[in-house]
């Protein structure tokens, strides 16, 4: 949840407060709902450290933020970008502030070892633990579906992440995900026995 000095009808949409998460903007303070949590937060707030109001919409209790925190908001809300993030990084707000939204497979979850590929700060592609597993969001197009995994690519190429095979897409075999092939054979997965294999390209 985002507070700000935003007039307290001003509401900034979900989505946008999970693009400046992924953008890694200051960490912006949540509703707290046990008494002594509540009354520390009042304190920093009558201290003038932190501003508070509603300022995200579908985010209900009172909502802090540090100074400053709205017009990063601003500016963030008004840019794009595409992000890989681990599924249980503090700057994803899927699953903790923000409720997984429907996947075209099952449920994703925070764990520890999960990849999350955020398009404007809304999930496109998710990757187990393991990386054997893959699920997608809203049926991605082909074009996004492959930026998705050259994000996951990039990242191989880099060393910060070892190679991968997809065994499985959206709950099942990844070979019979005949409508996604294209775009993992663009972004430079091989098909193999397993599935799809993506190694170092270098």
């Amino acid at each position: 949840m985002v507070a700000s000095n935003f007039p307290e009808t001003a509401t900034v949409p979900a989505s946008a407060a999970a693009a400046t998460y992924a953008r890694r903007a200051p960490r912006l303070a949540a509703a707290y709902h046990t008494p002594s949590e509540e009354s520390a937060r009042e304190a920093v707030h009558d201290a003038g450290l932190v501003r508070r109001g509603y300022f995200v919409a579908g985010l209900g209790g009172a909502q802090f933020a540090l100074r400053g925190a709205v017009e990063r908001l601003r500016d963030e809300h008004e840019h794009s970008g595409w992000w890989l993030l681990a599924a249980c990084d503090p700057a994803n707000a899927w699953g903790a502030a923000l409720s997984w939204p429907p996947s075209d497979g099952h449920r994703p979850s925070r764990g520890p070892g999960g990849l999350v590929v955020l398009e404007n700060g809304s999930p496109v592609l998710y990757v187990e633990r393991g990386a054997h597993t893959v699920v997608t969001f809203g049926r991605p197009s082909a074009t996004r579906l492959t930026t998705a995994l050259n994000l996951i690519g990039t990242a191989i190429d880099e060393g910060r992440l070892d190679e991968i095979t997809v065994r499985r897409i959206n709950d099942g075999p990844a070979l019979d995900a005949r409508d996604l092939v294209s775009s993992l054979v663009a972004a430079g997965y091989r098909m193999v026995p397993q599935g799809f294999r993506r190694r170092p390209s270098t």
